[in-house]
């Protein structure tokens, strides 16, 4: 039997992460509105580390509290093909979005 490349477990983000079109110029006019920054995390599936982080720490009460107060979280795919919208305009998929920054 022959099996192919094992896929990367997907890592969901917490509920509590904005649901965004990734149009980060909008994002952030929202984010202002509110009396918020917009705190884009950059992950990927499969990453020992992100896992970690989404798992333990993005539940700690105290750490989601505060997100909640004061940023609005978006998630970006450090190898994904969605279009992500920066400030200059332009679109990019965001693993060029990732090597822009």
């Amino acid at each position: 039997m022959v099996l192919g490349p094992e896929v990367p477990q997907e890592i969901e983000a917490p509920a509590w992460f904005k649901i965004s079109i990734l149009d980060l110029r909008g994002d952030i006019k929202e984010a202002t509105a509110a009396d918020k920054r917009v705190m884009i995390y950059f992950g990927q599936n499969g990453c020992p580390y992100c896992k970690r982080l989404m798992e333990v720490n993005f539940k700690e009460k105290d750490i989601v509290d505060k997100m909640n107060i004061y940023f609005d979280a978006i998630e970006i795919n450090i190898f994904g093909d969605r279009d992500v919208t920066w400030i200059d305009g332009k679109t990019r998929t965001e693993k060029e979005f990732t090597a822009l920054l």
